[in-house]
């Protein structure tokens, strides 16, 4: 599991890793593949490999909403959406799981282009651009009504 998981941009909180608190990280994968049934047949179908998307990963955290714990750099509504408005392509959006890197394989060594790192570097960060983010509050797991819990759904870009 990661120490700290934090977002970076130069646009954003001047250029400082912005924290994200009780953070947890999903990555995955989708191949592309298309299965369709053999006329005549009701049993098995045939598929194919088309490629796989980006891989995504979705990383939920909570805002501390009364700065309870007196920490700075950590993920405020306002953050939030700066680096969801980040234009794609204009500056890197880095996210960052922790000091101890972790095994992510990346893009695959054989028949894709292969200009990439083929193995994703967790601590200096991967890019990523955001696709989407909800926000809830819930008052049933806290004191005073005061929990706002978020994720942020991103896909990993060359």
């Amino acid at each position: 599991m990661p120490e700290d998981i934090t977002l970076t941009n130069p646009n954003v909180n001047g250029g400082n890793p912005v924290t994200i608190l009780g953070g947890t990280v999903r990555y995955s994968w989708k191949n592309l593949t298309k299965a369709q049934p053999v006329e005549g047949k009701y049993d098995i179908v045939e598929s194919h490999y088309g490629g796989f998307e980006n891989p995504k990963i979705v990383v939920t955290g909570v805002i501390d909403v009364d700065n309870a714990a007196g920490l700075s750099n950590v993920m405020t509504h306002k953050l939030l959406v700066d680096f969801a408005t980040i234009k794609s392509g204009t500056t890197t959006l880095k996210v960052s799981l922790g000091t101890t890197p972790l095994v992510l394989g990346g893009r695959p060594t054989n028949g894709y282009d292969t200009s990439g790192n083929n193995t994703l570097d967790t601590t200096n960060g991967i890019d990523v651009q955001i696709e989407s983010f909800d926000i809830t509050a819930s008052s049933r797991d806290s004191i005073h009504g005061r929990k706002v819990s978020y994720t942020i759904v991103m896909h990993e870009t060359a």
